[in-house]
């Protein structure tokens, strides 16, 4: 969900328009438990766009920009959250 209002919950946070995401209990129960076993052997993160339109992805993608306009998240950040 693209958020643009400034009186958004999390706006003050990033400033700036954001995207938000729903987290279902069940699927981050299982990351956390993954991140967890994997310890130092794997990064395990949430990950979601921060652009609109097919056309961004596509210009991200060719121009090799697409990691750095996405958002990442381990779900041991959000544990409470």
């Amino acid at each position: 969900e693209y958020i643009k209002s400034a009186k958004a919950k999390e706006y003050s946070y990033w400033n700036k328009p954001y995207f938000r995401y729903n987290i279902t209990i069940h699927q981050h129960r299982a990351l956390i438990n993954i991140e967890k076993l994997a310890s130092e052997l794997a990064i395990v993160t949430y990950a979601a766009p921060a652009f609109c339109s097919n056309e961004e992805l596509n210009n991200y993608f060719s121009s090799g920009k697409l990691i750095e306009n996405s958002n990442y998240v381990k779900p041991s950040t959000l544990i409470n959250h």
